[in-house]
């Protein structure tokens, strides 16, 4: 009856709701990043001094997306594709990115613009979340590319995650194994393909 349920169950699109955290996440890091506390009544400060908490609220709304739409997959075909999961991630992320910095880069030759190259390659292979921590990557003003460790770090967990999905089925594959183990072990390895994602999105 639960399987008949789930297959009978519409498909998650667009979320509504989803747009109004969306409008609160925008505001407090807007605010995070104002120098100007109060408009009349109107205090910002809390915003300022915690408007980090929006970014926590957008890696919480992709969370939920992905997850949403790996079960909506799941439910419907009976199986998770990986490679259409980045096929499609790639094609509604890469073309706004690169066509980002590709202007940066341009504009770079034409203006000077203060943003250096290590920067745009960086942003380019999403390692820009690194660089932070060594300053000669760095430029004047880094402002121009630095929201791009946000995509960095989206785009390595999967792979983190990944990897340690495979060293601990490499790590149990070297132990000796009774059935029940194995048995164990199959479940948690369907599960973790039906649901590794899910897992990531909201870790």
């Amino acid at each position: 009856m639960k399987q008949e349920a789930d297959a009978t169950r519409p498909s998650r699109g667009y979320l509504p709701t989803l747009d109004g955290w969306r409008t609160l996440s925008i505001a407090a890091v807007i605010c995070c990043h104002d120098r100007l506390h109060s408009f009349g009544p109107i205090d910002t400060t809390w915003l300022y001094l915690h408007g980090n908490l929006g970014v926590d609220i957008f890696f919480a709304i992709s969370g939920l997306l992905i997850c949403s739409r790996l079960l909506d997959e799941e439910r419907e075909t009976g199986s998770i594709s990986i490679p259409n999961f980045y096929l499609r991630r790639a094609f509604r992320i890469l073309p706004p990115a690169v066509a980002y910095l590709a202007t940066l880069a341009i504009l770079l030759w034409l203006i000077h613009l203060p943003v250096g190259l290590p920067e745009i390659f960086a942003s380019a292979f999403f390692v820009r979340n690194y660089t932070f921590f060594f300053q000669h990557f760095q430029t004047v003003s880094p402002f121009y590319t630095s929201h791009f460790w946000l995509f960095a770090v989206e785009e390595q967990r999967p792979a983190i995650r990944a990897g340690h999905r495979l060293v601990s089925a490499l790590a149990f594959e070297s132990r000796p194994s009774d059935s029940s183990r194995t048995k164990l072990e199959t479940g948690f390895a369907r599960e973790t393909h039906s649901n590794g994602f899910c897992t990531l999105a909201l870790q």
